[in-house]
């Protein structure tokens, strides 16, 4: 794609769009930046592909919210409303999203991975909302997307990491996610645009 981006790493090969959020440093932890550059991928992706993966760089998925950003930005409100558009634009793109998760996803990456359409999980992750450790609420649309997707009742006594295993679509080991995700994303992209794998 004809742009540089500061945060991800964006490209198109054949019928799939791949977002990598690249951040590795970091844990590819969410600022103002990569949730507005992760609206624009998809906007663009959307128009270009017919499955978008979204996945992390290094050895983590994404660990949430960057905390050091938080503190000291004042423009957090900004930051919430522009992760609600970055979530919003991935979980109402006409086109399937999947997300192929490792390592930590916790918090905003736990939301991250219910606004996606398929979510492959490896068996090295760690999937939890961390949000009421540090006083702080599931700014991106967890509490309402979780409960919609496993029901109320599941969602509520579970916690977490039960309630990520019963949104998770596959659970493979690490050494086989890329090729599972591979294998996934390649079905999705072929099937007939009136299937209801394509939106």
């Amino acid at each position: 794609m004809n742009r540089e981006w500061q945060t991800l790493k964006v490209w198109v090969d054949g019928k799939v769009g791949h977002v990598l959020l690249n951040r590795p440093q970091v844990l590819n932890a969410l600022n103002y930046t990569v949730v507005l550059e992760l609206e624009q991928a998809v906007r663009e992706l959307e128009t270009r592909a017919r499955v978008i993966l979204i996945e992390g760089a290094g050895d983590h998925f994404c660990a949430g919210a960057d905390l050091r950003y938080v503190a000291e930005t004042d423009k957090l409100r900004e930051l919430i409303e522009q992760i609600n558009r970055a979530f919003f634009a991935i979980e109402r793109a006409p086109i399937p999203v999947v997300a192929a998760v490792h390592g930590y996803a916790l918090a905003g990456g736990f939301e991250l991975m219910q606004a996606c359409d398929v979510v492959i999980v490896a068996d090295n992750a760690t999937i939890g909302d961390q949000h009421s450790n540090f006083g702080l609420i599931p700014g991106g649309g967890g509490s309402q997307r979780l409960p919609r997707l496993i029901g109320r009742q599941r969602a509520l006594p579970s916690g977490p990491s039960e309630a990520s295993c019963r949104m998770t679509n596959s659970n493979v080991c690490c050494a086989s996610l890329f090729s599972a995700v591979k294998t996934v994303s390649a079905w999705l992209a072929s099937a007939p645009s009136n299937s209801p794998n394509s939106r």
